[in-house]
């Protein structure tokens, strides 16, 4: 730990983090003198080597995987919302297999591409791979933003970096562990078009208006429905047909299993996860060999192994993989 006191002219409560983002500030009434403290064993990850955090203009926001998994989705980038400082994230759609969001760090550094790149445990890889990891495979998401944290990278690191690193093995005993999760999911808000009553009474105010300024700017009410017509929409006689209601159901089935195997000594380490997960569409759509509902399954698998030689060489090997299998209706 590294102490400083500042002189200040009256009680001042102050936010150090000019050099490091772990700071400590103290303050006392009746007194001109600040106390500032801060971790300086800390670092920051970089694609070969770590940073000191006292070397850093900001502070890296980082989340666990543990917390990520909180939020059950197949689509991990849907997981971020709110997690981290100063990553702007924003989803499409939500469909399965589609659902993927925008993510992009507070100020863009270039002109032609504002999209931040990605690495996993130290390689850089494209948004489609990180997309469909699991939370169970995270150890940590860091997000990367300030200019000496992305020097190492070049100019690549012009927009920002989302650092990944998936679990690895511990010393100690051989531990198992287990999770599933399974559940309906609901959308909060459709949003539908107007039903045949309220679309055809904007459409007479729409002709109309069109044909104010084809006739001399003279109002013309020009109705393409009748009254009969409006008021049969209205009153249910006539033709209404929530097509919404029609095809989608209210709920989506979401499945998810994962099981670790961790453990090793002061030589070997190892980490094996294995995860399924199975999300359903909103589709209502009776599944046989020609149409099915959407839906994506996944099957993820990642061994991470650690080695140590002769106490002054290490080595790691890390295999990941998965499979993906996607179903959707055979309608345009």
């Amino acid at each position: 730990m590294k102490k400083f006191k500042l002189q200040l002219p009256f009680s001042l409560y102050m936010l150090y983090a000019l050099f490091a983002n772990t700071t400590a500030a103290t303050a006392q009434e009746n007194t001109d003198t600040v106390a500032v403290k801060y971790k300086s064993n800390e670092t920051i990850a970089a694609p070969l080597l770590s940073l000191s955090q006292e070397r850093s203009l900001l502070p890296p926001a980082s989340v666990s995987g543990t917390v990520l998994a909180q939020t059950p989705t197949a689509n991990i980038t849907n997981t971020l919302y709110g997690r981290l400082a100063g990553l702007t994230v924003r989803q499409g759609s939500g469909e399965p297999g589609y659902d993927n969001a925008g993510l992009f760090i507070r100020g863009r550094g270039t002109y032609d591409n504002g999209g931040l790149i990605f690495y996993v445990d130290g390689f850089q890889v494209a948004s489609s791979y990180f997309q469909y990891l699991s939370p169970s495979e995270i150890e940590s998401v860091t997000v990367l933003k300030d200019p000496v944290s992305l020097a190492t990278f070049g100019m690549r690191g012009a927009n920002g970096v989302l650092w990944i690193i998936t679990k690895r093995g511990a010393p100690g005993k051989a531990r198992v562990q287990a999770q599933v999760v399974t559940g309906w999911q609901s959308p909060i808000r459709i949003t539908k078009p107007y039903g045949s009553y309220d679309y055809a009474r904007l459409y007479n105010q729409a002709i109309s208006n069109d044909n104010y300024a084809i006739n001399g700017h003279q109002l013309n009410w020009t109705p393409a429905y009748t009254d009969a017509q409006l008021e049969a929409y209205k009153n249910g006689t006539g033709t209404d047909v929530d097509w919404y209601d029609e095809t989608l159901k209210d709920n989506g089935r979401y499945s998810n299993a994962n099981v670790t195997l961790s453990g090793g000594d002061t030589t070997t380490r190892y980490a094996i996860i294995l995860d399924y997960m199975n999300q359903g569409g909103l589709y209502d759509v009776p599944k046989t060999d020609a149409q099915s509902n959407a839906q994506i399954r996944r099957f993820n698998i990642r061994s991470n192994l650690d080695f140590k030689f002769f106490k002054i060489f290490e080595a790691k090997v890390d295999l990941g993989g998965r499979i993906e299998d996607r179903y959707y209706p055979n309608y345009n």
